[in-house]
């Protein structure tokens, strides 16, 4: 059977990028289609016995077909696999990326100012991106990380995947968490002189954070938290549940608590696991700096 990938979200937040990523892996990629053609295209991907077809969707065309759109895609998933990828990010970010491309904004003209835009873009995009099947925020993300996310997002979309991912919250909060849990009231490793070079994979900071009884007490709750709401989501057939566990900078605490949980999680529960460490490649960088 066909699976069709449909790509679309914010404009300057990855669309393209991930359209890049996913020819990678085998994908034929199509950007800008009109969508009056999509059924077409399907017809045609079918007959030819092509495997996989991934189609970028910008606001251009979603700003005047939105609602048929549903339509389509429901229409379509009942004679090929259909999986909509939705790319967002904050507006801030959006900002800075306008300013360092230079690109024009597909809607500055209609709205006037570039934050017009991207509040108009947004409303606009908001019936499509509920029906998407996966959103990804590229806000803190580099072209790396993107394409570990969209591998790990697709990968699972055939099997119920838990997605833990730990971040700083100096950083900004993923939005493209189901949940979210705030550790900075625990003890911090960062004030001790031994541990703060140190990253929540190391003994040292692991063993720190197991003899504090704040910790332990918390990651008890948040463990059987887990393992009665995940168990809920993925038997309304969500194909993959994302936790976000932050802490100040998204490198001691909330990534040994993300471990930690993965580590029992994985003896206990049927679903697949993931875990992901947002920051990581800042702290590995600060580290050699």
């Amino acid at each position: 059977m066909l699976e069709l990938l449909i790509i679309s979200g914010k404009s300057g937040a990855g669309k393209s990028t991930a359209l890049h990523i996913v020819e990678d892996l085998g994908y034929y990629c199509i950007d800008n289609l009109p969508l009056a053609l999509l059924e077409h295209l399907v017809d045609e991907a079918s007959a030819a016995n092509t495997a996989k077809l991934a189609v970028g969707i910008d606001i251009r065309t979603l700003q005047t077909a939105s609602a048929s759109l549903g339509r389509i895609v429901e229409q379509l998933g009942k004679r090929v696999q259909v999986h909509v990828l939705f790319m967002t990010a904050g507006d801030e970010v959006l900002l800075m990326r306008y300013a360092a491309t230079r690109r024009k904004h597909p809607l500055l003209e209609q709205a006037g100012s570039l934050l017009a835009a991207l509040k108009m873009e947004s409303a606009k995009l908001a019936a499509f991106s509920s029906i998407a099947n996966t959103l990804i925020d590229s806000s803190n993300l580099n072209v790396h990380q993107l394409q570990q996310m969209i591998v790990q997002r697709l990968s699972s979309s055939s099997h119920a995947t838990l997605i833990i991912q730990s971040f700083g919250f100096k950083y900004g909060v993923p939005l493209d968490s189901d949940m979210v849990f705030d550790l900075r009231h625990l003890p911090n490793p960062y004030w001790h002189a031994d541990l703060k070079a140190l990253d929540g994979l190391s003994a040292p900071v692991q063993q720190f954070l197991n003899d504090q009884a704040d910790y332990v007490l918390f990651y008890n709750d948040l463990l059987n938290c887990l393992q009665k709401c995940v168990a809920q989501m993925m038997a309304n057939n969500r194909p993959y549940v994302t936790v976000s566990i932050g802490c100040t900078g998204g490198k001691h605490r909330s990534v040994f608590m993300a471990e930690k949980l993965k580590a029992a999680l994985a003896q206990t529960e049927p679903y697949q696991l993931q875990v992901f460490h947002r920051e990581q490649k800042s702290w590995l960088l600060s580290n050699e700096s």
